[in-house]
């Protein structure tokens, strides 16, 4: 295992409701000017897992 993904694996962040995954992109590095976020491709979550879970029970 590396050292990265050792240390990801124990890591516990603080848990906050989302309703949907969006990809979104970028012109950054692609010469001056402001940098310009556009949207790509967005999902629903369906029922939610709790990391760790199966989704058995819930």
């Amino acid at each position: 295992m590396q050292l990265g993904t050792a240390v990801r694996a124990h890591f516990v962040g603080r848990q906050w409701p989302a309703e949907r995954l969006q990809l979104v992109g970028s012109n950054i590095g692609r010469g001056p000017g402001p940098i310009r976020h556009r949207d790509i491709e967005a999902w629903r979550f369906g029922v939610g897992v709790r990391a760790g879970g199966d989704g058995a029970g819930q």
